[in-house]
């Protein structure tokens, strides 16, 4: 027998509300989720941490990938749909 819970919040929502109060994890977040990119067996969880970022982040990733020392190009881009193809 399953039990629904009260007031139940996803992972997903909170990582995304934890993500826009604290800009310091959100700066390390980014720039762990541009490194897991560069590896194979990373590239999937590097792609969520990436969609979490967007979510949380909308119209201010050009300065939150400023402030993590990411190229900015180079964010736009891993999150274009094409580019998420894990390969």
């Amino acid at each position: 027998m399953s039990r629904k819970l009260n007031n139940a919040v996803s992972h997903h929502e909170r990582e995304i509300d934890e993500l826009r109060l604290d800009q310091g994890l959100a700066t390390a977040y980014l720039q762990i989720a541009m490194k897991a990119l560069d590896d194979a067996a990373g590239r999937s969880g590097g792609l969520i941490m990436l969609r979490a970022i967007a979510a949380a982040y909308d119209d201010g990733l050009d300065e939150l990938a400023e402030r993590a020392g990411v190229n900015r190009e180079a964010l736009h881009c891993a999150l274009l749909p094409e580019q998420q193809s894990i390969k």
